[in-house]
């Protein structure tokens, strides 16, 4: 077991004691590809997105430009993105500090509440064939039910 001289002892000590133990270290591409593919899921708070790609970054040596540029790729507004990259924010938690006043706690608009956030999430990713309303459509634009389903009725 490892000692820490008392002067040492502390929660951040402890952390990094544990991380170094028990954490899998990666290599930096492989860190990368994990940001890379890391988006804000629906419902979720920019706060809790960015925290979700600093628990990924801290699997390897990861720099800020890399965490900022996962999180503005992964935000689930286009729009929003942009309006926080025109900042040109250095580090996430600049980017965190511009996102929310500008674009909100969801990344869709300042003011916009959770309820109207996941309704456009759902309408541009079903949309666009990616989110779940996408497996509800049907390919010839039907009332999206396979006759197996209907005849179950």
């Amino acid at each position: 077991m490892e000692s820490v001289q008392p002067e040492e002892e502390s929660i951040n000590t402890l952390a990094t004691m544990l991380r170094a133990k028990y954490m899998t270290q990666r290599s930096g591409p492989e860190v990368v590809d994990l940001l890379k593919t890391r988006r804000q899921m629906r419902g979720e708070r920019l706060v809790d997105y960015a925290q979700a790609l600093r628990e990924i970054a801290e699997r390897g040596e990861i720099g800020d430009d890399w965490q900022v540029s996962a999180f503005l790729k992964g935000m689930s507004s286009v729009m929003g993105a942009t309006h926080v990259r025109g900042h040109q924010p250095k580090t996430l938690d600049e980017a965190l500090k511009v996102a929310i006043p500008q674009v909100g706690d969801y990344g869709e608009g300042y003011g916009i509440r959770l309820e109207e956030a996941m309704t456009a999430w759902d309408k541009r990713e079903g949309t666009s064939g990616h989110g779940p309303l996408a497996a509800t459509k049907s390919p010839g634009g039907g009332a999206g039910q396979s006759a197996a389903i209907r005849g179950m009725w």
